[in-house]
């Protein structure tokens, strides 16, 4: 798992670093298990203007039919810009 801490208002990319032939099809999941964003080249999902609430686990997982799916957490703190 990897830790990014970043400060209210900024902007961030996460990264899901998976690769494959055929391209894998890529699912970025919220802290609440919510889809994000989905497509094949979707590995980076970009969280603009940060605030509080959306500080927790952001999950990606990449699966293109063959051999195992791949699964990467990241956690994101979001800092108070005090």
């Amino acid at each position: 798992m990897s830790n990014i801490t970043i400060k209210e208002g900024d902007t961030e990319s996460l990264t899901c670093i998976a690769s494959g032939d055929p391209a894998p099809l890529v699912n970025w999941t919220s802290p609440n298990g919510r889809l994000l964003q989905t497509g094949k080249n979707k590995s980076i999902y970009d969280i603009l203007g940060a605030d509080r609430k959306l500080a927790g686990l952001y999950t990606c997982s990449a699966y293109n039919g063959f051999g195992e799916m791949y699964k990467q957490v990241l956690f994101l703190d979001v800092n108070c810009k005090c």
